[in-house]
């Protein structure tokens, strides 16, 4: 059966005279097991048959449904929108010749019918009348749906091949080179399926190596350019190259790590020792900050504390039986950061708790922090509070009309369809627009930290149980809990706070 789509006047695509002016689009992508040639035959045919006259045919070849590069449907919908119309109706081959994603269907279709075009799919078994928009719907699904299965069915292929030892994408790793094996199953076509299994290149390996080796010493790029010749000295190839766990016999695919492709070429060891040495800065002191030794350290103030000069994470260090707290670039090499010295750990955490003591965790303290913090949050909330004064008024409106229109229907001896499908679409909106309301009260209420004193006072209470009991595991859940940083100097503390979200 060939499809029709009604046009947003009622107008069934089918039933149009002869002589009534149309356009084509066709478009084939890889995969499609319809040629453009064969579609626009079937659509210049169907047009002879119908006495249809075509004014223009636009085509796209071997162009995919999902991709924004497609110069003959891109000109196409800007002939849609030219005032006076060239035609009435559009002509395609089915819907996913707009694009397999739903929103993109969906808004093309609508666009071109709020510009008076008609709309005939060929091959879409859409009926006629309001039922057609979600047969549409259902197909802009299933189209989207189509190229789900089809990219989980690929990562299930290609992670097959994986499995097996072989490559299943891209090219081999310097320093290897790709043998041709048999995977023991049969592709689609009945031909034998092959793989691509990485072999160590005994001309090339031991160059990598070298690379490694020469890095993990801090050779600079141009030496190591000149003594192994993989890449040039100005490549940018070189910091994927040395971040490559190919090498020590891990290939990942798509989240999965598979260890029977790569045979490794490096010990961890040295891969470890090369990756902190192109490893950025800032990533650096992340994984400093969350370093088990760090985080499990009793100086409790390292997790959240900072130096002054340089905002580096600061370190807990003893020197001859005495705790100190000292900026970690500077213990690297004091010239790094030279106004930083040795804070006596004792004195900078006996400060630090005073002032929470005293200050930050009593019941008045922390009673201001959060109407602030609420007061912070709910200060980017206007926009959406005038959005819902506007969806409230329009609910009572059509809450009302809802109802009149039921009293109205019930009246009726023999009501008509279109009498039962308006008051189905009052209903509708009036159950949207209330839906809408309560997301938007949702939204607004995750803005809010609700909290009654009642609740703060045992909140107030735990935290000084907590640093009166002196174990540093609980010191440094409390830090963590109420200070967003502590910047650390010789002669001064400064102490950033927040609300204990997390303690609640």
């Amino acid at each position: 059966m060939i499809g029709k789509v009604t046009s947003s006047k009622g107008l069934d695509p089918r039933d149009m005279p002869p002589g009534t002016l149309v356009i084509i689009y066709v478009r084939n992508s890889p995969g499609d097991n319809q040629t453009i040639e064969s579609q626009e035959s079937a659509l210049v045919n169907l047009c002879h048959e119908r006495g249809w006259k075509i004014v223009r045919i636009f085509r796209d070849r071997w162009e995919s449904g999902k991709t924004t590069n497609r110069e003959g449907f891109e000109y196409l919908a800007y002939v849609t929108r030219q005032k006076p119309r060239i035609a009435q109706m559009l002509i395609i081959w089915d819907f996913s010749r707009f694009g397999r994603n739903q929103d993109t269907q969906m808004f093309y279709s609508a666009e071109m019918r709020l510009n008076g075009w008609l709309i005939y799919s060929y091959r879409d078994d859409v009926p006629s009348g309001s039922m057609g928009r979600i047969f549409e719907a259902l197909i802009a699904w299933k189209n989207e749906q189509f190229l789900v299965d089809l990219r989980l069915n690929t990562i299930r292929g290609l992670a097959f091949i994986a499995e097996r030892g072989c490559l299943p994408v891209g090219l081999v790793c310097k320093g290897y080179r790709e043998t041709i094996i048999s995977l023991g199953s049969v592709a689609r076509d009945g031909s034998e399926r092959m793989g691509r299994r990485p072999e160590v290149d005994p001309d090339v390996a031991p160059l990598v190596v070298r690379a490694f080796e020469m890095k993990a010493l801090g050779a600079p790029q141009n030496a190591i350019a000149k003594a192994t010749g993989l890449y040039s000295s100005k490549s940018g190839s070189w910091n994927h190259f040395f971040s490559n766990r190919a090498y020590v016999g891990e290939y990942e695919f798509h989240g999965e790590i598979f260890t029977n492709v790569y045979p490794a070429l490096i010990s961890r060891e040295l891969f470890k020792t090369v990756q902190e040495k192109i490893m950025p800065k800032a990533t650096i002191l992340r994984a400093r900050k969350l370093h088990p030794r760090r985080r499990g350290s009793s100086f409790f103030l390292a997790s959240q504390s900072v130096c002054k000069y340089c905002n580096h994470p600061m370190e807990g260090k003893s020197v001859h039986g005495h705790r100190y707290y000292v900026c970690s670039l500077h213990n690297e090499k004091s010239e790094h950061c030279p106004d930083s010295e040795l804070l006596p750990a004792d004195d900078a955490e006996h400060e630090i708790l005073r002032v929470l003591l005293e200050h930050i965790v009593q019941k008045s303290y922390l009673n201001d922090l959060l109407q602030w913090t609420n007061s912070f949050l709910n200060s980017g909330l206007d926009e959406i509070s005038l959005q819902l004064r506007a969806l409230e008024d329009e609910f009572v409106t059509a809450q009302k009309r809802a109802r009149k229109m039921a009293v109205a229907f019930g009246s009726m001896d023999q009501p008509s369809k279109y009498a039962e499908q308006t008051l189905r679409d009052a209903e509708a909106l009036a159950n949207q627009l209330e839906s809408q309301i309560f997301d938007l009260h949702q939204q607004i209420s995750k803005n809010r930290i609700e909290l009654s004193p009642a609740q703060i006072e045992p909140l107030s209470t735990n935290f000084v149980a907590m640093i009166n009991h002196g174990e540093y595991f609980d010191l440094r859940e409390v830090i963590e809990q109420l200070c967003s940083r502590i910047v650390i100097s010789s002669n001064e503390i400064v102490v950033e706070v927040h609300f204990p979200v997390g303690a609640i």
